[in-house]
């Protein structure tokens, strides 16, 4: 898909980005737009590493993106860019894709607003 490869898995949010595109968020906040994985890496962040069953079926190693729940700390730089709109009873929020992975990466790189990536809770086997 768009150049979509197990070790650069983003490559088609990259096409949305150059495509001039927008990212729509349909009834979920920042917590969900998995495009802000793409500003991380951007902002020079390793993406996490996994390993699933390739298209042989032998073990791959993939990109992946981690937890998510920090990036609603993003709303204060990234507010400005969206917009919104009721489609029935959901609400969504649009934004400009350029524009928001510029500056998701820049405040991410520049720590320019309360950004804190939360690891997730292992738990025990």
């Amino acid at each position: 898909m768009f150049g979509q490869k197990p070790l650069h898995v983003w490559a088609p949010l990259e096409a949305l980005v150059e495509a001039g595109g927008s990212v729509v968020l349909m009834g979920v906040g920042l917590e969900q737009m998995t495009f802000l994985h793409l500003a991380e890496r951007d902002a020079g962040r390793n993406p996490f590493r996994r390993w699933a069953n390739g298209e042989s079926g032998d073990p791959i190693e993939v990109e992946a993106g981690g937890c998510s729940d920090g990036f609603g700390n993003l709303r204060p730089v990234l507010s400005p860019l969206q917009r919104e709109c009721r489609v029935g009873t959901s609400h969504w929020l649009i934004f400009p894709a350029s524009a928001t992975l510029d500056t998701a990466a820049r405040a991410i790189r520049g720590q320019s607003c309360d950004y804190a990536l939360r690891q997730p809770r292992l738990r025990a086997l």
